[in-house]
């Protein structure tokens, strides 16, 4: 698999692909007017990609076929814990 070496500022729009949940629910997890950071990798041998989106809350690594297509959660986490003390923890 290539190396990330780098996120790209990308609009939800881009990025919010729907999801299939094990209940058979259609859903989308990020706002389609906001901008997020991601990148997307290519699976080698396959016509499948990793896709990697986070803001500051929350980190999700997906994959998919092109477009989107066959979407499936690999990784999605809360990443940032902020505290009463209003410090971020990572």
């Amino acid at each position: 698999m290539e190396e990330v070496t780098e996120l790209n500022a990308l609009k939800g729009s881009f990025a919010n692909i729907e999801y299939t949940l094990p209940n058979g629910q259609t859903v989308k997890f990020w706002d389609d007017n906001r901008i997020y950071l991601g990148n997307q990798l290519h699976k080698k041998d396959s016509d499948r990609c990793y896709g990697i989106i986070a803001d500051e809350k929350y980190l999700m690594v997906s994959e998919y076929s092109g477009y989107g297509t066959d979407a499936e959660i690999t990784v999605f986490k809360r990443w940032n814990k902020i505290e009463k003390s209003g410090m971020i923890h990572r």
